[in-house]
């Protein structure tokens, strides 16, 4: 038996890793259909682990090929590598014994597996390795480069190396990406470096660029220059649908910059979601005299103080969250879903005399929770009535 068979055998996850994966991934005859089935078929497999997100069953299925076959290709340790990559927080061990079988067994070639390789050891922190595969390469494609400006970017303090890189490509006249241009501005963003940053800007418009993809990476760099208006700019010019990454991009980007008056009136055109309100809490904080819908003739509607709500329960925010119950119970009096809501909050604060003074209420309005609804174990109670201002 080879030292790298012993080796890769070694590597086992727990039985009950093992088992959840077969359980719910794996038909049970598979392993013993391996070396029956073709390899593409099999290739196949893995790579749909890896994209699916399953990097334990794309690990499983490759020591099962590997044990019981001969004729494992490149195409077979590229998804392998990208398992790998995803459990790189388990040790670079798993990587280290793949690419020894790799070069054993002369695999070790091709664009897309190298490739594969860079992104996976630069996972692993080690940026000397992926540099080294990188250099080794004799043809790299807009993929490779791009890999190897992540493999900057995720090291601290390499920023301007970054940039390097950048120059590099345009030097060998490799045509840029949207990921290129994303990975530049995010290196800009990192130094601050305005010029630059708006230089890139001017490259995605002279170059017709889609600003849909690059529109969060955009407004995130204005954002750590100190320029959000620009990046307000570049939201309102978008008229496609804007997501909630790009959303909770410029809300945060707001905040950082104190203006506050737009990433509330931002955070009210968008369904709700614990990112934003993170943001608008933090808005709050610092300005204790702005309150939702106050200040610029909004109305949040019930979904949006509910999602404030819950987000003041995360934060064991009290003069916000029950402001924001107030608000919700005015708007919605009779949902029993909004009282097993501001029951959690309270719950969370350790309000348990308010949790059961909730309980009561629900009782005489004859509410029930909503099927789904969490509900509370009172361990501890003290009935006092709950403020006026809440249920009134």
């Amino acid at each position: 038996m080879s030292t790298c068979y012993r080796s890769l055998r070694s590597l086992y996850f727990p039985a009950k890793s093992i088992q959840t994966v077969l359980s719910k991934n794996l038909h049970t005859h598979l392993f013993d259909e391996t070396p029956h089935r073709d390899l593409y078929s099999l290739n196949s497999l893995l790579a749909s682990y890896v994209r699916n997100g399953n990097a334990l069953a794309s690990w499983a299925l490759f020591r099962d090929m590997h044990s019981t076959r001969s004729d494992l290709n490149a195409y077979t340790f590229t998804p392998v590598l990208g398992a790998c990559s995803a459990l790189s927080l388990s040790g670079p061990q798993r990587g280290k014994q793949v690419h020894g079988l790799m070069i054993k067994t002369g695999t070790e070639i091709g664009t897309v597996t190298k490739t594969a390789l860079m992104d996976m050891y630069s996972k692993y922190g080690f940026l000397g390795d992926s540099v080294k595969v990188f250099d080794e390469m004799e043809f790299r494609d807009i993929v490779t480069w791009n890999a190897l400006l992540s493999s900057f970017l995720r090291v601290d303090g390499l920023a301007e190396e970054a940039l390097g890189v950048f120059e590099a490509m345009r030097k060998e006249g490799v045509e840029v990406s949207e990921f290129t241009l994303c990975s530049v501005l995010k290196a800009c963003a990192l130094l601050k470096a305005f010029r630059q940053g708006k230089q890139v800007h001017g490259m995605v418009v002279v170059m017709g660029r889609d600003l849909v993809v690059l529109g969060t990476a955009l407004i995130d760099f204005y954002s750590a220059v100190g320029c959000i208006e620009e990046g307000i700019k570049v939201f309102s010019s978008l008229h496609c649908r804007k997501d909630d990454v790009m959303c909770n991009s410029l809300i945060s980007g707001c905040v950082r910059n104190q203006k506050y008056e737009e990433a509330f009136s931002i955070m009210c055109m968008m369904k709700p979601n614990v990112v934003a309100l993170t943001s608008a809490l933090a808005a709050c904080s610092e300005n204790s005299d702005l309150w939702i819908g106050k200040q610029h003739g909004t109305t949040p509607t019930a979904a949006v103080w509910a999602a404030l709500l819950n987000a003041c329960s995360h934060n064991l925010d009290v003069k916000r969250g029950e402001f924001a119950a107030n608000h919700l119970l005015q708007l919605e009096p009779n949902k029993a879903g909004n009282y097993v809501l501001i029951s959690n909050f309270y719950a969370a604060i350790g309000r348990w005399d308010s949790v059961e003074e909730l309980r009561s209420i629900m009782s005489t309005k004859g509410l029930v929770k909503d099927a789904g609804s969490s509900s509370i174990t009172v361990t501890c109670c003290h009935v006092n009535a709950v403020t006026d201002s809440l249920i009134n």
